[in-house]
């Protein structure tokens, strides 16, 4: 009778919580359909959950380990070659599909993380209990504070992994109509999942544990969005082509003369120098020979205009007669949506 006391507070928890998540997946409908869909999706959650317990309790840490190194993966694959994978229709390179599809990516993570966490206590309860064991086995000491070690280091590096990809995210964002905190409603809803996920498996004052999980990621979610929301990319974009000059000219202080492309840089210079952040997918723009360089980006006044503006940063040398600053990155920009009325506005520096 507890346990089915359990389960049924547990389902109209979820279908609570599931609102915001059927709204975003499937956009707003009559009242009854979200509550239907919402009763639909917290079932499933239940069911999951349940699955994810019992999985736990038959795999152990190995699974998670595995999982999580997976999960690690998906992380750290860039979003513009999800973007280039999978790309979208809309005149907006970085939308609500490709977001989506990165967040939830983090929000998977936020629930391994909680499983790994949960696999490290439980190996520091083994390791405690082999300690007080009046036969000292040093190997299986050993063994249980190296598995400890891995799991939480593991669980370490996808949370940090997982932060810094909510925070990019909301800075694209800021490029277009930005929703904002909406975004957070998956890593939102994945950790309180996880949180109630611990309590289910923790016993004792270990349950507490799952509190302090579910309010430390919460904190950490809201606070990167909020500050990811005050950065103006604009000056960002200013900032990374700062960055890309500097290296252009150590280029010209080595070898007595510019690049032709940037690719020449090096692979090292092309990894520590990230792209523009105006429109999403958007690389510089370039020209250069011996003796000339002209470096910029794709801008525009507003994330609404189609008028877009050549926008030279740094030029040196004297420069032969070029075509319009970003005149081949518009262009395929316009190749990519013709619906769009994107147009070559201006050149401006």
């Amino acid at each position: 009778m507890q346990k089915f006391s359990s389960f049924l507070l547990l389902l109209i928890f979820l279908i609570v919580l599931s609102g915001p998540v059927v709204t975003l997946l499937l956009g707003s409908s009559s009242l009854l359909l979200n509550i239907l869909r919402g009763v639909i999706l917290a079932a499933g959650f239940g069911v999951f959950l349940y699955a994810l317990v019992w999985a736990t309790r038959c795999w152990g840490a190995t699974l998670w380990i595995v999982i999580g190194l997976l999960v690690m993966m998906g992380l750290c694959i860039p979003a513009r070659v999800v973007w280039t994978l999978f790309p979208d229709k809309s005149p907006e390179p970085f939308t609500s599909a490709v977001g989506l599809s990165l967040f939830m990516i983090a929000s998977i993570a936020l629930i391994v993380i909680a499983l790994l966490l949960y696999s490290g206590l439980k190996h520091i309860k083994a390791l405690h209990a082999v300690s007080e064991n009046g036969e000292v086995d040093q190997k299986a000491q050993q063994d249980l504070a190296v598995q400890s070690a891995s799991v939480f280091t593991l669980a370490t590096l996808l949370l940090a992994l997982t932060i810094w990809r909510v925070y990019w995210l909301t800075v694209w964002d800021n490029t277009t109509d930005p929703l904002g905190y909406i975004w957070l409603i998956l890593p939102v809803y994945a950790t309180v999942f996880a949180g109630v996920l611990l309590a289910f498996l923790l016993t004792g004052r270990m349950k507490l544990f799952s509190l302090l999980y579910s309010l430390l990621v919460l904190g950490l979610l809201i606070t990167v969005s909020a500050r990811a929301q005050q950065v103006d990319f604009r000056q960002l974009t200013q900032a990374r082509a700062e960055r890309v000059k500097i290296a252009i000219e150590s280029y010209y202080s080595r070898f007595g003369q510019y690049p032709d492309e940037l690719s020449q840089l090096g692979f090292w210079s092309a990894l520590n120098l990230p792209g523009p952040s105006i429109i999403f997918g958007q690389d510089w723009c370039y020209d250069g020979g011996d003796v000339f360089y002209r470096l910029g980006y794709v801008d525009r006044e507003h994330w609404s205009d189609p008028r877009l503006i050549g926008r030279i940063y740094k030029s040196a040398g004297e420069l032969p007669a070029l075509q319009p600053m970003c005149i081949r990155e518009i262009a395929a920009l316009q190749a990519r949506d013709p619906t769009y009325p994107y147009t070559y506005w201006k050149e401006s520096q």
